[in-house]
């Protein structure tokens, strides 16, 4: 199947960290999604630079891959799925440990 593209224009406020009382601005971002291979693709166009963000196209739309501006680059290696509201007794910290 072949790519379909959309963009966007949007402010976006860099990330905040630091306990300095900068000037807080929204310098406009581009933002650009490609729908491809089972995957959302958006990429990033800011004041740094641009970041890749690559989704699962199903629902619950996980996170894969985060490119980074600065040449760094998250990948997903795990994915649990736990009923959180379940889990409230002492022991339940169990089913975090992981089982590679």
């Amino acid at each position: 199947a072949a790519a379909r593209t959309a963009g966007f224009t949007a402010p976006l406020m860099p990330g905040v960290i630091g306990s300095k009382a900068d000037r807080l601005a929204w310098p406009a971002a581009t933002f650009t999604v490609t729908k491809n291979d089972g995957t959302w693709r958006v990429r990033v166009e800011h004041s740094r630079g641009a970041d890749l963000f690559v989704f699962d196209l199903e629902s619950p739309h996980l996170l894969r891959r985060w490119e980074r501006w600065d040449g760094t680059a998250l990948t997903l290696r795990r994915a649990v799925r736990l009923p959180y509201w379940e889990l409230n007794q002492p022991g339940d910290e169990r089913r975090l440990e992981t089982t590679e």
